[in-house]
């Protein structure tokens, strides 16, 4: 009987022995699983970081371009500012003018009126100009 236990235990550690070889092999397994996923995630930390690096190196240039668009418009504002001034004066000086053109229109009236009598002969000379004759005063 002795021998029997002996061997049904001699039985039971080959069994333990083969389940634990089998558990050391599937931990094993998982181990090495473990580490590729742990060197997949290095890897995606490291893009993400160099992405990021790139980000912000984006980021910096907008912030450039901003800067110069800004300057940009503050020209364009200075100019538009410059050319109303001009287009106000150029109004001012236009009304200037429609009335100093008015005022030349009525003297040029006024002068052709004056010299409507006026003739001039054949060779240049001024033709006697007809005497107004006035009426006799009553006395």
């Amino acid at each position: 009987m002795v021998a029997g236990e002996v061997r049904s235990l001699a039985h039971r550690s080959a069994e333990a022995a083969k389940s634990i070889k089998s558990l050391i092999d599937v931990t094993s397994h998982n181990v090495s699983q473990g580490v590729m996923v742990v060197a997949d995630a290095e890897k995606n930390m490291q893009e993400i970081v160099s992405g990021s690096g790139l980000v912000s190196q984006l980021m910096d240039e907008i912030s450039t371009s901003t800067s110069e668009q800004d300057k940009g418009i503050a020209q364009i504002t200075l100019a538009l500012s410059d050319l109303e001034s001009v287009t106000q004066s150029n109004v001012a000086m236009v009304d200037e003018l429609l009335e100093s053109s008015a005022v030349m229109k009525n003297q040029v009236v006024e002068l052709q009126a004056r010299t409507r009598n006026f003739r001039l002969a054949r060779d240049g000379a001024p033709a006697p100009v007809a005497q107004v004759i006035s009426p006799p005063a009553h006395a």
